[in-house]
C-alpha cells in the first residue's frame, strides 16, 4: 500500500475561491473529528509539531518537475524526492546540508543528491518557485493494545507574500500488516472531513498558488490546430505561441541567469523566421518582408553571445583532447572566451531591453492579434491549414531529397550545412502543424531528426574548428596567449579534423536511412491530400 494524501480546506486556497475572505482561518479542527468518528476502534496519539520555512526549486523549464523529481531547501538542508508521477524505478529521497540556497547544482554539497540532479538540470539555474511556510504535526494512529497500525501527519501550509493561508493537506502511511486498520483510517477520514484525494505535493500545490504551476513552461508549442481552419489563422496562433516562448526569455537571456533562456529565445526566432518564409502566401508579402527582416536582425545579433556560450560549455571537454601537460595551458583561452563574453552579454543585455527591440516584438504581436481580413489577401492566406500545410511540407522534402542525392563523398562541406537548413525548416514545419497530419508524421521525424542531428555534430565541429583558429590568431595580436596556450591550441585542430571526417562518414548511412522506400510511403500518407495548384 501507499501513502494516501487529503486536501482538506480545499476552498480556502489549494484551489482559488474567490469569495474567501483574506484572512480566513481554519473553522474545524479536523484531528478531533477524526477521533471521534474512529473511536472506540482506534485513537489518535499525538506527536510532536515541527514548523520550517521551505523553498521549492527548479529551473526554468521545470526540468526537475518532468523527470518526477522535486528539490526544496530550508533549514540549512537540501532534500530532494521523486514525486507520484516519476518514471523511476527506485524511489529518492536524499538530503545534504547547505548553508545557503543553492543557485546552481555546484553549489550542493558533493554527494548523493548532487550526482542525482547533475544529469537532469545541466547548467540551468536552480530558481525559487515557491516560499511557504509549513507546520507538521506528527500523528500515530493506535489499536485497543496500543499498537501503531497507521501513521499519519497534518500539515498547514502558507504562501510567503499572502494572508490567507494555502490550507492543510492529511497524510496516511500505511504499516505493514495492517491493511485493514489503514482502510478504516481511510473510510474515516472521507466520512468525517469529506476531503479531496491528491496526489500531488505540498511543495507542487505551492508552487501552482504562487502562480507558477509546475511544468508550466515549455518551448512545445502544444496547439491543436485544425485541417479546416483559415490558414492565416492558424499561422497566427503558431507565430503567436512562438512569440509567448521569446517574451517569457527575454528576461532571463538579459540578465544572463543561465545560458539556455538565450538559447530557447534564439530558437524561438529561428523557428518564427521559418514559419515567415516557408508557409508561402498566407500572410501580405509587405508583413512578411518586415518582419523577416527584423526578426532576423535580432536573431543574428544575439548570435556571437551564443557562440561563445557554447565554446564555454564544451572547454571542459576539449581540454580532454589535448596532453594532460598542456590542459593548463588553455587557462588563458578560457580568461580570454570570458572577457569576451562578459562585454557579449552587455551588448545583448542592452539589445534585449532596447526600444527597438521592444518595437519588434510590440509590432509583431499587434499585427498577429489583429483581426482577420473578410476578403481580398494573400492567395493561400482562406485556404484550409491542412492543405497549405501540406503544400509547403512537400516542396520542403522534394528539396531535401534533391539536395540529399547530389552530395557523394568529393562534395564541399558547405553543401551539408545547406541540407542542414532545409531538414530544420522541414522538421520544423512537421512541429508546426502535426495536429493536421496523419500519425505517420511522428515516425518520419525520427529519421529526419537523427540526419539532423548528424549533420548538426558535422557542422558543430567545423564551426568549433573555425573559432579556435580565431581565436588563437586575435590572442597571438593582443599577446594574451602564449607560446604554450597557441601549441595546446593548435593539439585540437586535428582531434577536430578528426571527428569532422567520422561524422561526415555517418553522412551516406543517415541520409540512406531517411530515403528508405518504408520513409517515402510515410511522406506520401502525410501529403496525401495535395491536389496540383
Amino acid at each position: 500500500m501507499e501513502p494516501l494524501h487529503f486536501l482538506l480546506d480545499e476552498t480556502r486556497g489549494w484551489v482559488e475561491d474567490p469569495d474567501s475572505p483574506a484572512d480566513s482561518e481554519p473553522t474545524e479542527d479536523p484531528i478531533a473529528k477524526l477521533a471521534e468518528a474512529l473511536n472506540p476502534k482506534l485513537r489518535i496519539d499525538l506527536r510532536a509539531e515541527t514548523e520550517e520555512q521551505v523553498v521549492a526549486l527548479d529551473s526554468f523549464d521545470w526540468r526537475l518537475f518532468q523527470a518526477g523529481l522535486e528539490l526544496t531547501a530550508g533549514d540549512g538542508r537540501s532534500r530532494i524526492q521523486t514525486t507520484s508521477r516519476s518514471p523511476r524505478k527506485e524511489a529518492v529521497d536524499l538530503t545534504a546540508e547547505t548553508e545557503q540556497l543553492p543557485t546552481f547544482v555546484n553549489d550542493l554539497p558533493s554527494g548523493k543528491l548532487r550526482e542525482v540532479i547533475t544529469p537532469v538540470i545541466g547548467q540551468r539555474r536552480l530558481l525559487p518557485m515557491a516560499s511557504f511556510r509549513r507546520r507538521r504535526l506528527s500523528m500515530r494512529f493506535l489499536d485497543l493494545r496500543d499498537k501503531t497500525v497507521v501513521r499519519g501527519y497534518l500539515e498547514s501550509v502558507s504562501i510567503e507574500g499572502q494572508k490567507k493561508p494555502l490550507g492543510r493537506r492529511l497524510t496516511l502511511i500505511p504499516v505493514r500488516g495492517y491493511k485493514r486498520p489503514f482502510n478504516d483510517v481511510r473510510k474515516a477520514v472521507v466520512s468525517a472531513l469529506n476531503p479531496t484525494v491528491t496526489e500531488q505535493s505540498v511543495s507542487f500545490l505551492a508552487c501552482t498558488a504562487s502562480g507558477r504551476p509546475p511544468g508550466g513552461y515549455t518551448t512545445r508549442l502544444d496547439l491543436q490546430l485544425h485541417g479546416e481552419m483559415r490558414a492565416d489563422l492558424g499561422l497566427r496562433l503558431v507565430h503567436g505561441r512562438l512569440l509567448d516562448i521569446i517574451e517569457e526569455n527575454l528576461y532571463g537571456a538579459r540578465e544572463s541567469l543561465d545560458t539556455e533562456f538565450l538559447h530557447d529565445l534564439r530558437v524561438a526566432l529561428r523557428r518564427s523566421r521559418t514559419a515567415l518564409s516557408q508557409v508561402r502566401g498566407v500572410y501580405p508579402q509587405v508583413t512578411v518582408d518586415h518582419f523577416k527582416g527584423e526578426l532576423r536582425w535580432l536573431f543574428r545579433r544575439i548570435g556571437p553571445l551564443r557562440d561563445l556560450d557554447v565554446f564555454l560549455e564544451a572547454l571542459p571537454e576539449y581540454r580532454a583532447l589535448v596532453a594532460p601537460d598542456s590542459t593548463r595551458d588553455l587557462d588563458p583561452l578560457q580568461d580570454f572566451l570570458e572577457a569576451r563574453r562578459h562585454a557579449e552579454q552587455q551588448t545583448v543585455r542592452d539589445l534585449l531591453s532596447g526600444r527597438r527591440t521592444r518595437q519588434i516584438l510590440g509590432s509583431w504581436r499587434h499585427f498577429l492579434d489583429s483581426e482577420l481580413p473578410t476578403s481580398g489577401g494573400p492567395p493561400m492566406a482562406r485556404t484550409p491549414l491542412g492543405r497549405v500545410a501540406r503544400i509547403d511540407i512537400a516542396r520542403l522534402w522534394k528539396r531535401v531529397l534533391h539536395r540529399g542525392t547530389r552530395i557523394d563523398r568529393a562534395t564541399p562541406d558547405p553543401a551539408l550545412h545547406e541540407l542542414r537548413v532545409e531538414i530544420k525548416k522541414l522538421r520544423y514545419l512537421l512541429e508546426f502543424f502535426h495536429s493536421v497530419l496523419p500519425p505517420e508524421v511522428r515516425e518520419f521525424s525520427k529519421s529526419l531528426k537523427r540526419l539532423q542531428s548528424t549533420l548538426g555534430n558535422f557542422v558543430d565541429t567545423v564551426v568549433q574548428q573555425r573559432h579556435v583558429e580565431q581565436f588563437a590568431t586575435e590572442m597571438a595580436m593582443d599577446g594574451s596567449a602564449s607560446p604554450q596556450t597557441l601549441l595546446a591550441m593548435g593539439q585540437l585542430i586535428p582531434q577536430f579534423e578528426a571527428r569532422r571526417i567520422e561524422e561526415r562518414g555517418h553522412f551516406e548511412e543517415r541520409f540512406a536511412d531517411l530515403s528508405t522506400s518504408e520513409n517515402r510511403d510515410r511522406m506520401d500518407k502525410i501529403l496525401a491530400d495535395i491536389q496540383p495548384r
